[in-house]
């Protein structure tokens, strides 16, 4: 399975739980790659970085993980 960790960049909370979960997900055998390659699209962070993943990788699912504040 090929998976594209999608984050807010600007966020060190997001860039950090990325470097987290892309770790497991590498031992699980879980390729990372670029989101046009993608089978499916995790988004961690707040509601807007989820809905522009949404937006930017259209047709391809979207796994939101909700980093936000509200």
């Amino acid at each position: 399975m090929k998976v594209h960790f999608h984050v807010n960049d600007t966020k060190p909370r997001a860039r950090a739980a990325k470097s987290a979960v892309a770790e497991i997900a590498a031992r699980l055998g879980i390729v990372e790659c670029g989101g046009d390659e993608a089978d499916v699209v995790v988004a961690l962070g707040g509601d807007g970085t989820i809905l522009n993943a949404v937006h930017l990788f259209a047709g391809t699912p979207v796994l939101g993980l909700n980093l936000g504040g509200l």
